[in-house]
């Protein structure tokens, strides 16, 4: 078994992700705390679709934020641009390294996807995933997404500096449809890969309503040589239980877990507890957003 962790990438911190290299608004937004609570990305994506809905005249106006009238246009032209973004490039994918604490070495990466809208600029996926999710375009997206990652792994087997292993995100609508199967089969045959070098992260809610269906997807995806890995094991209410009923092969441990590590000695050991949990089940393990110095030495030294 093998442990890995995932090196953040952030600019400032992680809440900045979710914006632009520059925020331009031109209006005040009032939004009402008790109704709406909020992230700073949901409010920053609130205050932009306010922006740049046709009714906003803008001269730094007062506009009170109102969910529906104003959320839906937004929705609604990046459902109307998917098309052209991924033709022009304005989806994309960046790789996150998966570093191994023993070798100080990239291992792995995975692939994470991001939009630069031509007039919206940089949306979060926590914003337009859901959005797609909602209006069935994530499965379509998911397709893109494999099959751009099978090409770029076509050009790194040519660098064995580069990793030669990726993971992918796959939503919980698309994880027991057999056209998941048939989409990563085609793309690993077409650029040469082996399924073995992709790994499926799914997370935990991708089971709650179809147990079984995920059951039965999950041993398919693996006898063909796809791994699967569970993502931010600890958040769920089912996770021991998920970790008994599914052929995982990785266990991904969510980033609330190691915030406070190596500060808190609470903190360190529900971690350790948890990484061997999963070597116990003979599992690779990965620990999202290792961020600080301390943190690495903390699980070098586990």
């Amino acid at each position: 078994m093998t442990r890995y962790f995932e090196k953040k990438m952030i600019r400032l911190k992680e809440i900045i992700s979710s914006f632009p290299h520059e925020i331009s608004c031109n209006v005040i937004v009032c939004v009402d705390s008790a109704e709406h609570e909020e992230s700073v990305r949901e409010l920053y994506a609130n205050v932009m679709t306010v922006d740049k809905h046709p009714s906003t005249e803008g001269n730094f106006s007062i506009i009170h934020y109102q969910k529906g009238y104003h959320t839906r246009n937004f929705s609604e032209q990046l459902l109307s641009d998917l098309n052209a973004s991924l033709a022009k490039n304005e989806l994309f994918i960046v790789y996150q390294p998966k570093v191994c604490p023993i070798k100080k070495q990239v291992m792995s990466a995975e692939a994470l996807i991001r939009w630069q809208h031509p007039e919206f600029g940089f949306v979060s996926p926590a914003v337009f995933v859901p959005i797609l999710e909602a209006n069935n375009r994530m499965n379509e997206v998911t397709n893109w997404v494999i099959h751009q990652v099978c090409e770029q792994m076509k050009q790194w087997g040519r660098e064995p500096s580069m990793p030669q292993n990726v993971s992918i995100n796959i939503s919980a609508s698309y994880l027991s449809s057999p056209l998941l199967k048939e989409q990563l089969l085609q793309s690993v045959r077409t650029f040469n890969v082996r399924p073995e070098q992709i790994e499926l992260e799914v997370t935990e809610t991708s089971f709650v309503n179809s147990i079984e269906q995920a059951k039965r997807a999950i041993e398919e995806l693996r006898n063909v040589g796809f791994s699967l890995a569970i993502d931010d094991f600890g958040v769920g209410v089912s996770s021991l239980a998920y970790l008994k009923e599914f052929k995982f092969s990785t266990l991904k441990v969510d980033k609330s877990f190691v915030d406070h590590v190596p500060q808190s000695t609470k903190d360190n050991f529900i971690l350790q507890s948890i990484l061997s949990l999963g070597e116990s089940l003979h599992m690779d393990l990965v620990v999202e957003g290792v961020e600080t110095k301390e943190q690495v030495e903390f699980l070098s030294s586990l």
